[in-house]
């Protein structure tokens, strides 16, 4: 997920669970958050009790 937001918005930050900090241009106007797989443990074995979490904000603060 990170690396198709990054080509797609290269000034953007990435922050995530698994990977930390990437980014391709300094700029923390825009961070965009992941968690591609909220509630790994349910998700490992087998149970309906996950989900992808994505946000972004925007000097802080968030819009979506």
């Amino acid at each position: 997920m990170d690396s198709v937001i990054l080509k797609s918005f290269p000034s953007h930050a990435v922050f995530g669970e698994e990977n930390g900090w990437r980014c391709i241009e300094k700029s923390d106007d825009y961070v965009c958050v992941l968690d591609p797989i909220d509630g790994t443990k349910s998700f490992i074995t087998g149970k309906p009790l996950f989900g992808t979490l994505i946000s972004l904000l925007y000097n802080g603060k968030p819009v979506f």
